[in-house]
């Protein structure tokens, strides 16, 4: 018999009898109040494979995703590579993940040097008419909008450290239990 693996069981073994996510090319589960997917192995040669490397040894990876959906953050991934002897005797594993953060939603530098700089100017257009007041009004309003900008980023920062729903710190633990249902799928 040769080596092989079978997705009929890796799809048995996540509760599923096909694909419910990415066209069925993987499975999307919830657990611990976050989202996450897996991909089937054979699907999409750009996510999880299967392949006989030239010792004869099954080589099965597995591409997953912490789904966090959100515009404050990007998703997770993870590779997970398990190489099997011709026996099924699992001889190597290896995982790689990768946590994507994004930065806070703030309000860009080019944006308030637009606005400074037009207040600065209708500061500037309005000196001889105010005899010069206007121009120290000006500096006082971009300090205003200088100091918001501040404190609204630094507000939002702060909020985004909390979006997440826990879903990044159980990742680990749902690739290793991928992992084993992909020993578990391994024929030999």
């Amino acid at each position: 018999m040769t080596i092989g693996f079978s997705n009929s069981t890796f799809l048995d073994k996540n509760g599923v009898s096909a694909g419910n996510d990415q066209g069925g090319d993987a499975i999307k589960f919830t657990t611990q109040d976050a989202d996450y997917r897996v991909y089937i192995p054979g699907k999409d040669p750009n996510k999880s494979t299967t392949s006989i490397n030239s010792t004869g040894q099954l080589v099965v990876t597995l591409s997953m995703d912490h789904i966090i959906g959100s515009e404050l953050s990007k998703d997770d991934h993870a590779t997970a590579t398990m190489t099997f002897d011709p026996d099924g005797t699992l001889v190597e594993n290896d995982m790689a993940v990768t946590f994507e953060d994004s930065g806070p939603l703030t309000i860009p530098k080019w944006l308030v040097a637009t606005v400074d700089a037009s207040v600065a100017l209708l500061g500037v257009a309005g000196a001889v008419e105010t005899e010069g007041d206007s121009i120290y009004e000006a500096a006082k309003v971009i300090k205003d909008i200088d100091d918001f900008v501040q404190t609204f980023n630094n507000i939002t920062a702060n909020i985004r450290k909390f979006t997440d729903d826990g879903g990044r710190l159980y990742f680990p633990a749902v690739v290793a239990l991928e992992m084993n249902r992909a020993c578990g799928s391994v024929t030999a």
